[in-house]
């Protein structure tokens, strides 16, 4: 160090405050590229995605908080979620855990493995049933089946497409009404 200058080059990392996350930390080259996606990281990103297109088309309006009413003369009836439920059950990881594991237990051919559309299908339905909301339709889960698999693999993808939900039923749409 000369003259009061450092020898180290600058910092390369910045403080997120939204996320309360430091971006950056502790690189100090050009980060490699990420590497690719394994097929079962590919299914579930591309599930993820076409949930949030689907949670995304629905309006939070057509979800109601337990214990809220419908109009009487509504045509057709909403789809209703506890979304409260469904939060305290994703924040609280042994919870959800637990719950997954239950309904692997409940739902699996061979002893803690999900072997088949329909075992799928039904863990997926006794998650929903917890969190007092409609059953995943069955077209829906065929779409979501990437293959077997046990309870670590089914509450990973649980957690992302009940989280994703939560998210999409929870969001501000103040933020992304137009200003017209």
């Amino acid at each position: 160090m000369a003259g009061g200058t450092s020898d180290w080059p600058s910092r390369g990392w910045q403080v997120n405050s939204d996320a309360g996350t430091l971006q950056g930390w502790g690189s100090l080259a050009t980060p490699e590229p990420a590497p690719e996606l394994t097929p079962g990281q590919q299914a579930h990103a591309a599930a993820a995605e076409a949930f949030e297109r689907a949670a995304a088309a629905a309006t939070p309006e057509s979800y109601h908080p337990k214990g809220e009413t419908e109009e009487a003369d509504e045509a057709e009836e909403d789809p209703k979620i506890d979304i409260e439920a469904l939060q305290a059950l994703l924040r609280d990881n042994a919870a959800f855990f637990e719950v997954c594991n239950e309904a692997v237990k409940l739902a699996s051919d061979p002893p803690g493995q999900l072997s088949s559309v329909q075992s799928f299908s039904s863990a997926l339905n006794h998650v929903c049933q917890r969190c007092e909301m409609e059953p995943v339709e069955p077209d829906e889960a065929d779409d979501l089946w990437d293959g077997p698999m046990d309870v670590g693999v089914f509450y990973q993808f649980a957690r992302e497409y009940f989280g994703s939900l939560c998210r999409a039923l929870t969001m501000d749409l103040s933020l992304i009404e137009s200003k017209d």
